[in-house]
């Protein structure tokens, strides 16, 4: 999987909401993008992942928490 930048004007357009279990991790929009707070911890700004199709044509994204 790899990562996307956007600006923080992208960003504010879209609505965000905590990901269950990952919260403070990760957030989802309701535009179907992963925005990830941990990816880079050097960085001030959260990163967006960018997802991917599987076999059957579902997008996906693969999430990572601490420890796990």
């Amino acid at each position: 999987m790899t990562e996307q930048n956007f600006t923080t004007n992208e960003l504010n357009n879209e609505i965000w909401k905590c990901i269950p279990n990952y919260e403070n991790i990760y957030q989802v929009s309701n535009l179907g993008r992963i925005k990830s707070f941990a990816s880079q911890p050097n960085q001030n700004a959260p990163i967006v992942k960018k997802c991917a199709k599987n076999r059957g044509g579902y997008v996906f994204a693969t999430l990572y928490k601490k420890g796990q």
